[in-house]
């Protein structure tokens, strides 16, 4: 009825690799007669040991929504840019009319710490043709490894730290396939 809730178990476990410190921040899109799903990884780097997160795609897709396939990376973070040691939060916007390659929209937030250790979230964009394999896309040009959507040059203000729970939805006057 869409009021009443069941729980239904794991299902994604963490374990070692890029899950040892949690899975976390699902998006879950339906794929014709099946789900996709991308998340939140995380685990442990460097020295001193930081928590470093990547997003994370089921490899395959799942037909019931609780039984899900392999793991691959679906995006790393990038040196020397805006999303250069997290990313995280990814939303899905599937959009079956527009060209192959942009047929999965991927919204997630980035950030990079800045020289006193202060995280500072962006906003970042990427695409799909299969919503498993994706492409960040920097703006404002190819290369320029710039976010999408910045809360400002980095600062100690409060408003230039963080986003987060991105919900990008679809224009309900849009074609759909």
């Amino acid at each position: 009825d869409g009021i009443l809730w069941q729980k239904g178990g794991v299902v994604i476990d963490v374990g070692g690799g890029n899950t040892e410190s949690g899975a976390w921040s699902p998006a879950v899109w339906k794929n014709g007669s099946a789900f996709g799903m991308i998340f939140t990884g995380g685990k442990t780097v460097g020295s001193p040991a930081r928590l470093q997160t990547k997003l994370i795609s089921t490899s395959n897709n799942s037909g019931d929504g609780t039984s899900w396939g392999g793991q691959s990376i679906a995006a790393n973070p990038q040196a020397g840019s805006f999303d250069g040691w997290n990313l995280s939060q990814p939303w899905v916007l599937p959009d079956p009319p527009a060209p192959a390659a942009d047929r999965y929209k991927l919204w997630y937030v980035g950030n990079n710490p800045d020289a006193n250790g202060n995280y500072h979230d962006r906003i970042g964009y990427g695409h799909s043709t299969n919503g498993n394999n994706w492409s960040k896309d920097y703006n404002p040009a190819p290369g320029s490894l710039v976010a999408w959507v910045t809360m400002g040059a980095q600062s100690t203000a409060y408003d230039s730290m963080n986003s987060a729970d991105l919900r990008p939805v679809a224009d309900p006057g849009a074609p759909t396939e």
